[in-house]
């Protein structure tokens, strides 16, 4: 089979985003990659001339974002280069195709385990000089993590690390919510709270080229342990729930809740564990830049480790951080970003009336918070609360739930029937169908994993303009999901 001049040697294979297939042109080898999310619309007898328009509209979008971001990164990329970016987009059908030059000469991933000290470093200093340049340019990888880094040997000899697969990233001053990604193991807790979120503006407005950094944090972590992810200790509410139970918790989602991160005594070089803890501090705005982790890497700096919420295991706090300044209040991701600091009201609020919920006192308590007040924020009504030093935190209130600092109040004893409205949040205007929404389609809901999570029925709904669904819990809880939600959380598949 051949697509524009490329043959194809092997089938194509389903992938997180859409299909990949090996192929050759010109006596070299391709990684073709084509896009199964954002589809160019088919006129058909079900599509209204309105629908195709507006899908068309939106491919339209989603083909010049992607080509603006690939045209800058073959600019920067080249032969033996560590940027290993696509060479060629184009049409096949109605999907977009990108072609990106095979690396030869690659070693198994696993080898990198048995790297020399000196080997390792220069894997870590060219994996950071190629992010660095990424991030001169004002793009975001979004999807850092070990499958994402490969490395080879170069013309000298070295090993050096090549970062690839570009499909999720961005431009830091133009973020397209509906295209980022991330694996939720390398996750950063900026972008966890975009998905906690729903995407919402304050949220994405977060994002930044120091998500990545906290991804590559969390990789050579995982390369100098061997394996090994940072620990986490002094989970509260849900979150050590699902610990309790068995759940899998990540750096990310355990950062957000102001659990606090250990970073292994393995690491043998003080440096190396200095820097890794500065590159996973949680507040982005304190968190060091991939041109400060390049200087660490070049001059072997050791840095002060100031964040609370950030161990190195075998090391006191004041090894840690040797100036005599007391280190900062605890780091808070909010809508600003950054830790705010303000005139503490005078005990805790009472829920807004039509949230239905009751707080949680010992959860409260235990994540350290001695009042709060009811505040709106973007048309939506949430709650800020405050530490003994000011330091706030603000939760609408599906966070406040998700987070265990509230619970619904005990539903009624009459189960709502299936034709009464499912009241949400976010006020979402729901459509009775159960079916996938038309741009959604080719994929499928789990309904394994659904059921599992509690969840017992799903309705499509509209929030503002997005596309999501809604899923209904026996009690009636609900909660809105949009679609890239449910691809990540594995409750929509192909």
């Amino acid at each position: 089979m051949t697509i524009n001049g490329y043959e194809l040697f092997t089938e194509w294979n389903n992938s997180n985003i859409g299909e990949t297939a090996m192929a050759k042109k010109g006596g070299k080898t391709f990684f073709l990659k084509k896009y199964g999310e954002f589809k160019a619309p088919i006129m058909g007898a079900s599509m209204t001339p309105a629908l195709y328009d507006r899908l068309m509209t939106k491919f339209n979008e989603f083909k010049s974002y992607r080509t603006k971001v690939n045209e800058l990164l073959r600019s920067m990329a080249g032969p033996g280069g560590n940027i290993i970016a696509p060479s060629d987009w184009f049409m096949d059908g109605n999907q977009f195709v990108e072609a990106t030059e095979f690396v030869p000469g690659l070693i198994e991933d696993e080898a990198i385990y048995s790297f020399s000290d000196s080997e390792l470093e220069m894997t870590m200093l060219t994996i950071t000089a190629a992010l660095y340049n990424i991030h001169r340019k004002k793009v975001v990888h979004s999807d850092l993590k070990r499958q994402n880094i490969v490395v080879a040997k170069n013309s000298a000899g070295n090993k050096v690390g090549k970062i690839i697969d570009f499909d999720r990233a961005y431009f830091e001053d133009d973020v397209k919510p509906d295209y980022i990604g991330g694996s939720q193991n390398f996750m950063s807790p900026e972008l966890v709270y975009c998905y906690v979120t729903d995407m919402c503006d304050d949220a994405v407005s977060m994002l930044s080229s120091k998500s990545d950094v906290y991804s590559l944090g969390i990789v050579f972590h995982n390369y100098l342990t061997k394996g090994e992810y940072p620990g986490i200790t002094g989970l509260t509410g849900a979150l050590k729930s699902r610990a309790d139970a068995g759940e899998t918790i990540y750096c990310g989602e355990a950062a957000l809740d102001d659990a606090v991160i250990h970073v292994s005594s393995k690491i043998k070089e003080k440096y190396l564990r200095h820097l890794i803890a500065n590159m996973l501090t949680p507040d982005p705005a304190e968190r060091i830049s991939s041109l400060e982790v390049l200087n660490v890497l070049k001059n072997k700096t050791v840095l002060d480790v100031k964040c609370e919420t950030i161990v190195i295991d075998g090391e006191s706090k004041e090894e840690a951080a040797k100036t005599v300044t007391p280190p900062p209040s605890p780091k808070e991701i909010v809508s600003t970003g950054i830790a705010t600091v303000g005139k503490k009201p005078s005990g805790f609020a009472a829920p807004w009336a039509d949230h239905d919920i009751e707080f949680v006192e010992a959860e409260i308590k235990k994540s350290r918070y001695v009042a709060s007040e009811q505040i709106i924020q973007s048309s939506v009504k949430c709650y800020k609360f405050y530490r003994e030093d000011g330091a706030t935190r603000v939760f609408n209130v599906q966070n406040a739930v998700l987070f265990g600092l509230a619970k619904k109040k005990t539903a009624a004893a009459s189960t709502p029937s299936p034709t009464t409205e499912i009241k949400t949040a976010s006020s979402a205007k729901i459509d009775e169908s159960g079916e996938p929404w038309e741009d959604h389609a080719g994929y499928n809901f789990d309904m394994y994993e659904i059921t599992k999570s509690g969840f017992c029925g799903v309705k499509r709904a509209l929030r503002g303009s997005v596309r999501g669904y809604v899923f209904e819990k026996k009690n009636g809880d609900t909660r809105f999901f949009t679609f890239e939600n449910l691809k990540l959380m594995g409750y929509m598949k192909k």
